[in-house]
């Protein structure tokens, strides 16, 4: 394999991972965002790490972004491919939660890790609770401390000090029950809604490959010439040539000021080589775009 990561492989069609890099797999599953009818369809990928036992147990997989049920067969294909098993799924923030109901259901001997400003307190979220009481299990803080005795592997930093907007009745509420909102009185609503909820949005990077995936409290990449190619409402909601340290919406504000930058200065002390997010085009990542 490659010492560099390879995204060539990635496509909506292929209903198996896409090999990227030595022990790193990724599925591409279109979607349309907040699960609104009228939105362009993007990628929502999920990453799969194989990682080791710091206690010389076996290797086993962890799945980073919990994308639609295309991808839950993609990855349990890949367990009996690769003869290791999931033992964590996590999800990679606040407004990612639509299709968990399908990883708890996909991988019973796994633990589903969440991040607990949003979700737990969502219709599907509480939902969810009710449904596995037993396997609920929700992190807070900066980083996630089920997970810390793989950094030398895997890093995570949490950006959770993010206002966004509440989980509403005109929003979907999960991946069975999308929102019957007209799209144009669901953006309305979008854009006039209050920022009133804090939001969490996991950062990861592997250490061997490079890779950092980032989440939506920064967008940070696009020309002038790329975001005047992208379709109506999405170049509302992400500048060109901007970087905005927080949600990519209107009247998004910061709680604490001094956490947001001490999570920064985090992410900043990897050495990340490649850039990638859940939503980019199979095949599509930023090699070194990353600077401080």
């Amino acid at each position: 394999m490659s010492k560099e990561a390879d995204f060539s492989t990635e496509s909506y069609e292929s209903p198996d991972c896409a090999k990227v890099f030595d022990g790193i797999w990724t599925i591409s599953d279109a979607h349309r965002p907040a699960l609104v009818s009228a939105f362009p369809e993007c990628n929502n990928r999920s990453y799969i790490f194989r990682l080791k036992e710091p206690s010389n147990g076996p290797d086993f997989l962890l799945v980073m972004g919990v994308a639609g049920p295309k991808a839950v067969k993609a990855v349990q294909k890949l367990e009996q491919e690769t003869k290791l098993s999931v033992k964590f799924v996590v999800s990679q923030g606040a407004q990612h939660h639509m299709y968990l109901d399908h990883w708890f259901e996909g991988f019973p001997a796994a633990r589903i890790l969440i991040p607990d400003r949003k979700i737990p307190v969502t219709r599907n979220g509480k939902a969810l609770q009710e449904k596995y009481p037993d396997r609920w299990e929700t992190t807070g803080g900066q980083t996630i401390p089920a997970l810390e005795k793989y950094s030398d592997q895997l890093e995570f930093a949490i950006f959770d000090q993010v206002y966004g907007v509440k989980d509403e009745d005109w929003t979907s509420k999960c991946g069975s029950e999308p929102t019957q909102v007209n799209p144009m009185v669901w953006a309305f609503k979008f854009a006039m809604a209050k920022r009133d909820q804090l939001m969490d949005n996991v950062w990861t990077h592997h250490k061997a490959s490079g890779l950092t995936i980032m989440e939506h409290n920064v967008e940070v990449w696009f020309t002038k010439e790329q975001h005047d190619e992208m379709p109506f409402p999405i170049n509302q909601m992400m500048g060109a040539e901007r970087f905005i340290s927080a949600l990519p919406e209107i009247f998004s504000w910061i709680e604490d000021p001094k956490i947001h930058a001490e999570t920064w200065d985090k992410v900043l002390e990897w050495e990340t080589k490649i850039l990638c997010v859940y939503h980019m085009a199979p095949g599509v990542f930023h090699k070194h775009a990353y600077r401080r």
